[in-house]
C-alpha cells in the first residue's frame, strides 16, 4: 500500500490501497476500505487487477465507499504492467 505526502509534511495526500485477484472482497472492503475512505482526509484510490474492477466498484457501491480506481496486470511470470488511474 502506498501513502504520498507533500515533501516535507505528515497529512497525507493520496492513499493507494494495493489489492490482488484473492483480496478484492467484502471482507477487505469492509474492514479497510471504509476505514481510509472515511477516516482520513485524503484522496483514495483502490489499486486491483484489471479482471477485478468490477467487483471493486460494485463492493464499494453496496458499502457506501467512495474510492477511485487503479488497476493493473500481471503476466505469467509475476510481473506487474499495464497500470492505469482513473
Amino acid at each position: 500500500d502506498i501513502i504520498l505526502t507533500k515533501k516535507g509534511e505528515r497529512l497525507p495526500e493520496f492513499i493507494i490501497e494495493v489489492e490482488t485477484l484473492e483480496s478484492v472482497n467484502i471482507n477487505e472492503a469492509k474492514n479497510q476500505w471504509k476505514k481510509y475512505s472515511t477516516e482520513i482526509n485524503a484522496s483514495f484510490y483502490i489499486l486491483v487487477p484489471s479482471k477485478s474492477k468490477y467487483t471493486a466498484i460494485k463492493l464499494c457501491k453496496q458499502i457506501g465507499i467512495s474510492a477511485r480506481f487503479g488497476t493493473y496486470e500481471v503476466d505469467v511470470f509475476g510481473n506487474v504492467s499495464n497500470i492505469n488511474y482513473e
